[in-house]
């Protein structure tokens, strides 16, 4: 059963609850037009307030509600049906529609003040303040891209185009925005993992073995068929994504940490204003983000791919937005799950880096510099 569905079902059950068990959500929507709901499943206040942001046409913000029964602390599950109220208000008005579902509602008591608070976790180390020289850092990655041969430059260039849009969406929707690092690091390992997969490194290589001995056949009729299975393309673009990305992740890429920060605010009665993005505290190990044991670690790189290959084709999104939340607090987590999307996301970062750092002859940058007047 869809969110969807379920708050159809909650909906018609309204009468028979306890008042107490109704609740309201609100979120903000951007459309082209102010939208003007009432009377209906749904409520949506126009209001005059204009929204830009770069390269899109401007559009009108508006505010939803909609009522709810059962646990008002499921945020995730009103987030999620928020989401799908969008899509179906995009498919019914054939225009771009954006509900910020990713948002919480804090309100002073007593205020009529709203305030609107991010409530993601995925990816908040993209929103701390820049660390090092921008000028340098920049003009040391345009060099090593300036000395990438043409065969090289057009892969790595349009994996990390993939980055760059998935981090462009993962606030906004994450689930297409891990899809887009999967395919990010499918590009690499098609270009750079020359390597077919072998029946020690086949995931399922355990299984097929007991079936073929229930099945007692010998050592040339089991072989045969191990070597079928592996001829599958999509065993083979499996097994190449995990074991290139596992080749690539040399021993520097553990020395690193994860950074995570949070926004800040200050609240007034009638305001609040955002004061920028603090540290939440000491900056987390990778390794407890990502397993260093090479078989863990493979097994969530397959549910990786397998968590993209079910969301492309069947729209089922098997990932786990609270993740973050579980390996922080050093919950443990499934060694079959997908990875979460800020370990995925800093995995294809290193890779991209390690890539144009091994394949690039540096070279130096055309003689056109652009000063302030």
């Amino acid at each position: 059963m869809t969110h969807t569905q379920e708050w159809f079902r909650r909906l018609n059950e309204l009468e028979e609850s306890r008042e107490d068990a109704v609740h309201e959500f609100t979120f903000r929507v951007l459309a082209t037009s102010a939208l003007d709901i009432n009377g209906s499943i749904i409520r949506v206040d126009p209001t005059d307030r204009l929204a830009e942001s770069f390269g899109s046409m401007p559009a009108r913000m508006s505010v939803m509600h909609f009522l709810d029964g059962g646990d008002a602390t499921n945020v995730r599950r009103s987030q999620a049906l928020a989401t799908q109220i969008g899509a179906v208000i995009t498919l019914a008005l054939g225009r771009r529609v954006r509900v910020a579902s990713d948002e919480i509602v804090a309100r002073l008591d007593g205020a009529d003040h709203v305030n609107f608070i991010p409530s993601g976790v995925n990816g908040r180390d993209l929103y701390g303040p820049i660390s090092g020289n921008p000028k340098r850092l920049v003009e040391t990655m345009l060099t090593r891209i300036a000395g990438l041969s043409d065969d090289d430059a057009t892969p790595i260039l349009a994996a990390s185009e993939l980055h760059y849009a998935a981090t462009q969406l993962f606030d906004v929707d994450l689930h297409t925005a891990f899809t887009l690092v999967v395919a990010g690091l499918e590009t690499l390992a098609g270009h750079f993992e020359a390597q077919p997969p072998t029946w020690e490194t086949y995931n399922d290589a355990a299984h097929w073995d007991a079936v073929f001995d229930r099945l007692g056949l010998d050592a040339s009729q089991s072989q045969a068929i191990r070597e079928e299975l592996l001829i599958d393309k999509h065993v083979r673009l499996r097994q190449r994504f995990a074991t290139y990305t596992l080749r690539m992740l040399t021993p520097g890429f553990w020395r690193y940490a994860v950074r995570d920060f949070t926004p800040s605010y200050s609240f007034a009665p009638q305001s609040s204003s955002f004061l920028g993005m603090e540290e939440v505290r000491t900056p987390t190990p990778m390794e407890v983000i990502v397993p260093r044991e090479p078989a863990v670690l493979r097994r969530r790189l397959l549910a990786c791919y397998d968590a993209r290959s079910t969301f492309v084709h069947a729209g089922t999104k098997a990932m786990d937005a609270d993740s973050p939340l579980l390996s922080r607090a050093g919950a443990p987590i499934s060694n079959t799950s997908p990875l979460e999307f800020t370990a995925l996301r800093r995995i294809l970062e290193w890779v991209l880096r390690e890539e144009i750092a091994q394949r690039s002859h540096p070279a130096a940058l055309p003689d056109c510099i652009l000063r302030r007047a």
